[in-house]
């Protein structure tokens, strides 16, 4: 369960990155630094954001706006709107990330619409267990894009992944 923590919280960090990497004029007129606030408006905008996925209740439960748990409290999904386009954030996922073992890479479309995947493992130390996390980012706009994380152990990746991607065809803002 840390790991999960920790998963997202470095998917956010992530975003997080991605915002301070933009380029052109900044946010305030008066200031040539994206300020604090700033900073915390557009990420709080992120997860304020509702978001559509269609994933079947047997596999999981949703927890919150954007978040989904399944029973055993050991597989999540969350999604989030990222203020910059997928080109923009394919230069951050093209980068080596220290710590991170990516496994797989791979762009594709849903309806129409360019998907990114990013996917590692890690093992959890605490429980023993292996945990499969992907990152895919999909084209909303070209201002933005939304970002589906999940995380799930190792022993159910057969079941978790087919879910994951079938539902990726009903991923829309509200």
């Amino acid at each position: 369960m840390k790991l999960i923590r920790l998963f997202f919280f470095a998917a956010g960090l992530l975003c997080i990155n991605s915002l301070l990497a933009q380029e052109g004029p900044p946010a305030s007129a008066d200031s040539e630094d994206i300020s604090k606030d700033e900073l915390n408006e557009a990420f709080m905008a992120m997860f304020n954001v509702e978001i559509e996925i269609d994933l079947p209740e047997s596999a999981f439960e949703k927890t919150g706006l954007n978040n989904y748990l399944n029973e055993e409290k050991t597989s999540m999904v969350s999604l989030m709107k990222v203020p910059q386009n997928v080109a923009h954030i394919q230069e951050d996922f093209e980068k080596k990330k220290d710590g991170l073992n990516i496994s797989h890479k791979e762009m594709f479309e849903v309806n129409g619409k360019t998907v990114m995947l990013q996917e590692s493992s890690k093992k959890d130390e605490s429980d023993g267990r292996t945990y499969v996390m992907q990152i895919f980012c999909m084209e909303n706009s070209d201002e933005d894009s939304i970002m589906i994380s999940a995380i799930f152990p190792e022993e159910h990746a057969d079941e978790f992944k087919p879910i994951i991607r079938k539902a990726l065809n009903s991923v829309k803002i509200k």
